[in-house]
């Protein structure tokens, strides 16, 4: 099961008053202190002037100073395109959106939105005067906005399934449309008339994407899955003038160069491929780890190439030498757990990747990534000390990291499913970790050794110690994954062991649904635990105090 969780700095960042003033604290959702993190990249988009770099995360979109590259605006939405003037920024509201937003993108204020489709939109262009927005939707149109004024001018109808992209050529003439349907279409951008209809694609769509040559010359077109090539087309007798493939992946993004002499593309094969338009001969591979999507583009003055790897680092490259100039910023992947250091004053926290980001809770900024996990790092604890570390990975290790010098100490091995929960006894000489086949060890901290093996049926999502140390509380869940979910009995939810003998004290049940976590009092006489419902138990009789329900997932 896929878990990405969401960071809400909700509870132990105590003083606001500590944070300085900056990008950290912009566009935050209410409540919210900091921000820890950009999300996952998925594009990037420069401004017709080359002033604004626009970068598409799993959070939003944030506008960038390309002159010190430090954000000036988040904005949300998923698409993002410039006018050509780059004064305003068009985006698409979100994933199943049916509206698109108008921002200003040098103070990244809203202007108004735009909403008409029926069913969710998938791309928005301008018009070379920018004065026309076109809008295609998976209700198989293509709507023309006016935007000064925000009215509806024209809608296309012709394509059968989703709209894929659209495009203006560059004397605003003709609109060009893609669509699942396999089809690219033009159309009479004035009068809304159908001109022709290019079929070429064999993939599940014409084309993932379009754009045309900086001359207006030459269409370029991107097939999908698995016709992933490239059509280059004649725009304005619209023959085929050649097909571009690459034998090591697919190519899944292209984009001109200003003067029109390169077509750089992404592969899925983990290159950047550059092609002689002249000739439409490959020149060069640039090595870098890309992903699919909206990959590469060229500054406007044509002297960077700028690329995304998976979700990791912004790369800028020097056009006349291909070489790396400069590596812009390191983004996370999706965050599955969190951990104060004692001293409040570091937040590691686990990712998708594999890798533990560190963080300094002052100023938001990352101090550092320890790597070596090859899965998940779904749990991460800091010792009560604060001179250990403990990760659990789905790799299936728990490793322990020295926090003076962030050096590995150990990896602990032995469970046989992945790694959920981590949890130190409160002197921080015992290490508690549960599994997704619900087997919960105790480890000694200083030799790493197994102490104790406490096995049961289901999986294991979370552990906790009493304050004195003595009792281990353990979380069966529902069976483990190659389970089914009906595997669940509510008279068996919660186990209470004794950590020194590894014997059972106690089994607490439930009334009704299912408890995910489980926290002790401070005093250690109430155990919590619940997922929708919140059951309080009395620790010493196992009897249940108290059931909080309000929650509905």
């Amino acid at each position: 099961m896929k878990i990405t969780m969401t960071l809400l700095m909700h509870l132990v960042l105590c003083s606001p008053n500590t944070y300085p003033q900056g990008f950290i604290q912009r566009h935050l959702p209410e409540g919210a202190i900091a921000r820890v993190g950009k999300g996952d990249v998925t594009s990037v988009r420069y401004s017709p002037d080359g002033s604004r770099l626009a970068v598409r995360g799993s959070i939003g979109i944030w506008l960038r100073d390309t002159t010190t590259y430090r954000e000036v605006a988040l904005l949300t939405g998923r698409s993002v395109t410039f006018s050509p003037d780059g004064a305003t920024v068009a985006t698409v509201a979100g994933y199943r959106a049916k509206a698109v937003r108008l921002w200003d993108a040098e103070t990244g204020e809203s202007i108004r939105t735009l909403t008409g489709h029926t069913d969710p939109v998938v791309r928005v262009w301008f018009s070379p005067d920018g004065k026309t927005l076109a809008i295609g939707g998976s209700d198989k149109t293509v709507r023309l906005w006016d935007v000064k004024t925000g009215e509806l001018k024209q809608v296309l109808t012709g394509h059968v399934k989703y709209i894929t992209w659209v495009l203006f050529s560059h004397d605003g003439e003709t609109l060009a449309s893609g669509s699942w349907d396999k089809t690219v279409r033009l159309w009479n951008a004035v009068t809304g008339e159908h001109k022709q209809m290019l079929t070429r694609h064999t993939g599940a769509a014409a084309a993932s994407h379009g754009l045309f040559s900086p001359d207006g010359k030459t269409l370029a077109t991107l097939g999908n899955a698995p016709d992933e090539t490239v059509r280059l087309w004649d725009a304005v007798t619209w023959e085929p003038i050649e097909t571009l493939t690459w034998d090591r992946g697919g190519i899944t993004q292209v984009s001109f160069s200003p003067d029109g002499k390169t077509l750089a593309g992404v592969s899925r094969g983990t290159m950047v491929l550059l092609w002689d338009t002249e000739t439409w001969k490959l020149k060069r591979t640039l090595a870098d780890p890309m992903a699919s999507g909206e990959m590469v583009s060229f500054s406007p003055d044509g002297r960077t190439l700028v690329s995304v790897d998976v979700g990791e680092m912004i790369r800028l490259w020097d056009t006349e030498t291909w070489k790396l100039k400069r590596t812009l910023i390191e983004y996370t992947k999706g965050i599955a757990s969190v951990s104060f250091s004692p001293d409040g004053k570091v937040l590691a926290s686990g990712t998708e990747d594999g890798k533990i980001r560190l963080w300094d809770v002052k100023t938001g900024e990352p101090k550092g990534t320890l790597t070596g996990h090859t899965h998940w790092v779904d749990a991460v604890v800091f010792s009560p000390d604060g001179v250990t570390l403990a990760s659990g990975s789905r790799d299936k290790t728990v490793r322990l990291w020295d926090t003076e010098t962030w050096e590995l100490n150990r990896t602990l091995t032995g469970h046989t499913g992945w790694i959920r929960c981590v949890a130190f006894s409160p002197d921080g000489k015992v290490l508690a970790s549960s599994d997704s086949v619900n087997t919960v060890r105790a480890w000694d901290t200083v030799t790493g050794e197994s102490k104790q093996t406490f096995t049961e049926q289901g999986r294991g999502l979370s552990v906790a110690f009493s304050p004195n140390g003595k009792t281990l509380a353990s979380v069966k869940g529902r069976g483990p994954y190659e389970h089914t979910l009906d595997e669940w009995d509510e008279d068996d939810a919660v186990k209470l062991w004794d950590v020194a003998t590894g014997e059972l004290k106690r089994t607490l049940a439930v009334t009704t649904g299912e408890v995910r976590s489980v926290a002790f009092s401070s005093d250690g006489k109430t155990l919590v635990g619940g997922a929708e419902n919140l059951h309080l138990w009395d620790v010493e009789t196992g009897q249940i105090k108290r059931v909080l329900t309000g929650h509905s997932r």
